[in-house]
């Protein structure tokens, strides 16, 4: 037998439909599969604040490649402070999760996804600058382009003018309600305890948490330097390089596409003349 509220189930025996319960879109994962698709998106980032960094190993969780974070709150602390640090699993590296909307188009309209997008620090950096260049960039649309060229993965990220084309009317809104009360640490990265890693080191099982417990651990937010001045017309490209991680939500399966697989490659960079403000950064 089903389950009922009162009402619902009263409802139901006297023939009356119950109201349909409200859905709210769940957060996905930022993802482009193939070399040059492209994605249109607008960042959640009106500041700094809104940037959420953490240090976190990348490890393999059963069948899965998961963001775990580190429990070294720098790098000049012991290493025996975190296991996954001390038994040298997977070197941490530090990440920025940036909240954002895509937008794709399903049945025949432009609908906007809640995603998160994980990078390296130095993208952080990037969007940073780009406040300081056109403000609040949750009034902005951003092109992402997926590059692969000899095994080297790689994103251009050109700020879209407005030009009439990306209108509200067309779908491209900017509702960000679906990351109300919405935490990035219980999202994007696994968050453990000193015995909890250390079990994990020595079985190869991590212990299970449920979505709603509240993690002891903070995140670190970016804090954006002085706003300068800029007479820039049109964007320049950002290219920037990433390991493609296997984030998840605590326990429960990506939402979106399907989850990358991790690549190892190490590429090297190579300044663009073309271009005055075209950066890359290396594969950790």
């Amino acid at each position: 037998m089903g389950k009922y509220s009162y009402d619902s189930y009263s409802k139901m025996e006297a023939g009356t439909p119950a109201a349909p319960k409200k859905e709210f879109p769940r957060v996905g994962y930022f993802y482009l599969s193939d070399d040059k698709t492209t994605a249109i998106v607008r960042f959640d980032v009106s500041s700094g604040e809104d940037l959420v960094i953490a240090d976190v190993h990348n490890v393999k969780v059963g069948d899965r490649w998961r963001n775990v974070a580190c429990l070294r709150d720098s790098d000049s602390e012991p290493w025996n402070k975190c296991p996954l640090c001390e038994h040298n699993i997977k070197t941490r590296s530090t990440k920025v999760f940036v909240r954002m909307l895509e937008y794709v188009y399903e049945d025949n309209k432009v609908v906007a996804k809640p995603v998160v997008w994980t990078r390296y620090k130095g993208f952080a950096d990037e969007l940073i600058r780009d406040l300081n260049d056109y403000g609040d960039l949750r009034d902005c649309l951003f092109k992402v382009t997926r590059i692969k060229e000899n095994g080297k993965t790689s994103y251009d990220v050109k700020y879209q003018p407005d030009k009439g084309i990306y209108t509200e009317e067309a779908g491209y809104v900017k509702d960000f309600s679906a990351f109300k009360n919405f935490m990035v640490n219980k999202h994007s990265f696994m968050e453990r305890t000193f015995d909890e890693l250390k079990a994990f080191v020595e079985t190869g099982e991590m212990a299970s948490r449920k979505p709603a417990e509240k993690s002891s651990i903070e995140s670190t937010p970016v804090t954006a330097p002085a706003p300068t001045t800029s007479t820039a017309v049109e964007k320049p490209v950002i290219t920037t390089s990433e390991v493609p991680t296997h984030p998840a939500y605590e326990d429960v399966a990506p939402v979106f596409g399907t989850e990358p697989a991790e690549e190892v490659s190490k590429p090297e960079v190579k300044d663009n003349p073309l271009e005055s403000r075209r950066r890359r950064y290396n594969f950790d």
